[in-house]
C-alpha cells in the first residue's frame, strides 16, 4: 500500500505508532508541489468532508439539535452532488430511518464555502442560495491572488444571489438562535 504522506517535520510523525496506531511500516509517497496539480492533493480533504457531513444526517443530529449549524470551510464542493445522491438514496430505501427529509434537513442546516474555481452557480443551484457562503483565503494557494476576482466568477448572478453569497448568508450563519 502506497499513501501519499507530508514531507518534512510534519510528514515525520506520520508513520509513528504513538500517532495513529499501527502504520510504523506503511510505505510514504512525497508528492511534490512543482509537479502535481493542486487538486490532486484535496481528494482525501474532500472526501474526509463527505464522510463528515453525510454522518451528521445519517445520525440524526439534526433532528435531535434543530439549532445547530454546520459551515463546510475549506473543503471546496465537488463532492456536494455525490453526497445529495447519497441522502436521496438513503432516504428512498430506508425511509424509516429519518423522521424528516435528510436532504431538506442538509440544506436547512449545512452552509458549503466552495473553493473559487469550483461552479458556483451549480453549487447555489444545488444547496440554494442561502447556503452557499464566500471566503477567500488568499495567500493559500486556494484563494485568488486578487479576492476581488470572484465577482468575475459570480457575474452571471443575479444581485439578490450575488449579496447573499457575498455576505448576506454569511450573516444568517452567524445570527444568534433562540435556544
Amino acid at each position: 500500500m502506497t499513501a501519499p504522506a507530508p514531507a518534512g517535520d510534519v510528514g515525520a510523525r506520520a508513520g509513528r505508532r504513538s500517532d495513529f496506531g499501527r502504520y510504523d511500516n506503511l510505505p510514504r509517497l512525497v508528492l511534490p508541489t512543482a509537479s502535481v496539480s493542486p487538486r490532486s492533493a484535496w481528494i482525501p480533504l474532500e472526501r474526509a468532508a463527505n464522510d463528515f457531513l453525510l454522518d451528521l444526517v445519517y445520525e440524526k443530529v439534526f433532528e435531535r439539535f434543530p439549532n445547530v449549524r454546520v459551515a463546510s470551510i475549506e473543503n471546496g464542493s465537488s463532492f456536494l452532488p455525490n453526497l445529495l445522491r447519497h441522502l436521496e438514496h438513503a432516504k428512498q430505501r430506508n425511509p424509516w430511518h429519518f423522521d424528516e427529509d435528510p436532504v431538506v434537513m442538509f440544506r436547512e442546516h449545512v452552509w458549503i464555502n466552495p473553493f473559487w474555481e469550483d461552479d458556483i452557480p451549480e453549487v447555489i443551484e444545488l444547496m440554494g442560495p442561502e447556503r452557499v457562503i464566500y471566503g477567500s483565503d488568499w495567500p493559500h494557494m486556494e484563494g485568488l491572488p486578487e479576492p476581488g476576482g470572484i465577482l468575475d466568477e459570480i457575474d452571471g448572478l443575479d444581485e439578490r444571489t450575488r449579496n447573499l453569497f457575498l455576505h448576506d448568508s454569511t450573516r444568517q450563519l452567524t445570527k444568534r438562535r433562540p435556544a
